[in-house]
């Protein structure tokens, strides 16, 4: 049984390197098709592997990862996106997918778990999904000028989990980066939605572009348009859905609309979720509900972290956004509590470190010592250099501390 990795490439001298340091001990051999660099990318690529191609750039990124598949010699490929790294070993790695193959069928689809840094009720964190990677080039070729999907040749078999785990970068960095990104794909998007419009995925995924821009009225309504579909003629997947509703909500809050967040949280079909209850209590906490914010909250950390989507919904931000209840109630001990438990479950949790360093400022309550030694310490020091700046209060208090 022979493994090859199959990327397509576009000035990621950035990532590139990093990439290909991951995988290059796990499969047999890597295929790298380059569609139109300018940077250093195709000579880091020939660093690792002699098979690096080039193929001219038609706006349609299935037609360039059918040009990579037809490269490839071995019985399964492994497709990687550039701004990945493996999160294994490479020797876990390999015996994960070796195990893969000799479980499951030849049609089988071996999915792995993408964990992507994003932005949710303001806060930054850590999303994970689930996409179809690993299959034999006999069996499969991809569909879809954007966010292309794979299609069988023949009968499609299950897809199952195969256990790998990849960090993304690609929607992390500069707002810069962020905008080109979607300037790449918003076009691309638009043209699949007038090829397919009767298909959810195209304006979901344009929402998930404008969202992550910071284009709310544009993402919100893109969103409202794939729960039009989804109910109507085109299902989504369950975590798709999850992440529609969730998404939709948060950009409504952002625009102000929050009754209307809270209706559709009300109305979406997906209760079963971590993310979708701390959505819940996020909107109801903007709406002032507190009592029915706090109920969610709770809910969401009545939940498994393996059923997160975004990490810490069922974990430290629920507990913090929980200590947020507890200041409005005035109950500043339990606050406290709530923002120590966040730390416990997440030392560098900066939310509640940043409430936690502003405290001084608005309350007459002493901070226990034990609190504040929860926190990755030196980010919480650099937490408190900062807040000090604006308030003679916070530095006063602080110092005294001898934190900082």
């Amino acid at each position: 049984m022979r493994i090859e990795a199959v990327l397509i490439v576009r000035d990621e001298a950035d990532c590139l390197e990093a990439c290909l340091s991951a995988i290059k001990d796990v499969v047999d051999d890597i295929i790298i098709v380059d569609t139109g660099s300018i940077d250093d990318t195709r000579s880091i690529a020939k660093r690792f592997t002699k098979h690096v191609h080039t193929f001219a750039w038609c706006d349609d990124f299935a037609a360039a990862r059918n040009a990579a598949l037809e490269y490839c010699s071995a019985d399964w490929v492994l497709q990687v996106d550039a701004d990945e790294v493996l999160k294994r070993s490479p020797s876990e790695a390999r015996a994960i997918v070796e195990t893969f193959v000799e479980t499951n069928p030849a049609n089988a689809i071996g999915v792995v778990s993408i964990e992507s840094l994003t932005e949710a009720a303001g806060a930054e964190s850590v999303a994970t999904t689930q996409v179809a990677r690993l299959f034999r080039p006999d069996t499969y070729l991809y569909e879809g000028a954007i966010h292309e999907q794979l299609s069988p040749k023949g009968e499609r078999g299950p897809t199952v989990d195969s256990g790998l785990r990849f960090a993304h970068s690609g929607y992390a960095g500069d707002a810069a980066t962020r905008r080109a990104k979607a300037r790449r794909n918003i076009p691309l998007l638009r043209e699949a939605m007038v090829e397919s419009p009767d298909a959810a995925y195209f304006p979901y995924q344009l929402g998930k572009a404008y969202f992550s821009i910071g284009f709310h009225s544009a993402a919100a309504s893109a969103m409202e348009k794939a729960h039009t579909l989804h109910t109507a003629s085109s299902p989504l997947e369950r975590s798709v859905v999850i992440d529609l509703y969730t998404t939709w909500a948060y950009s409504l809050v952002s625009l102000g609309h929050i009754d209307k967040a809270v209706r559709v949280l009300e109305d979406a079909d997906v209760s079963d979720s971590p993310d979708y209850a701390f959505a819940r209590g996020y909107t109801f906490l903007m709406q002032g509900t507190l009592d029915r914010a706090e109920a969610e909250f709770l809910h969401a950390r009545g939940f498994e972290v393996s059923k997160e989507i975004v990490s810490g919904v069922a974990k430290n931000r629920a507990a913090y956004h929980l200590g947020l209840i507890e200041e409005g109630k005035e109950n500043l001990d339990a606050a406290l509590e709530w923002y120590a438990t966040a730390l416990r479950e997440c030392p560098t949790d900066k939310a509640a470190m940043k409430r936690i360093a502003a405290w001084p400022a608005e309350y007459d309550h002493a901070i226990p010592r034990s609190v504040i030694e929860i926190a990755d310490w030196q980010m919480f020091v650099d937490i408190v250099r900062e807040a000090a700046k604006s308030s003679d209060a916070i530095a006063s208090y602080w110092r005294m501390l001898g934190v900082i």
